[in-house]
């Protein structure tokens, strides 16, 4: 395309001098470094942008750790509590008590028989 367009250019200015095709070609070079700048800076803008947002994630990750550590501490809290619980349940529940009374009265009187032997 700018080849086209260069040798329209050519072709409609053939009787002006040279240095208007010397002008040309340097308005373009002009613009493309002008491009290259802009592009180096939307680069660099955008590698700015880029760590300001990575470095805002990393504190909602550490947050997000500790929230865990927070999280897990309270379920390994809850679990303890729900096991004392029911632990006390089941030694003071009615069955437990009758077996354990079974067993006291099975080995007193074999005590019993022993010790009258």
């Amino acid at each position: 395309m700018l080849t086209q367009s260069l040798l329209v250019f050519i072709k409609r200015n053939t009787h002006r001098s040279s240095i208007t095709l010397n002008l040309f070609f340097s308005c373009q070079t002009e613009n493309r470094v002008k491009a290259k700048m802009r592009l180096f800076l939307a680069v660099a803008v955008l590698m700015l942008a880029f760590v300001a947002y990575t470095e805002a994630q990393e504190e909602s990750i550490e947050q997000k750790f500790t929230q865990f550590g927070e999280r897990v501490s309270q379920v390994g809290q809850d679990l303890a509590e729900k096991a004392r619980t029911a632990f006390d349940s089941i030694s003071n529940s009615e069955a437990v008590t009758n077996t354990k009374n079974w067993f006291s009265e099975h080995i007193e009187k074999l005590k019993s028989q022993f010790s009258s032997k």
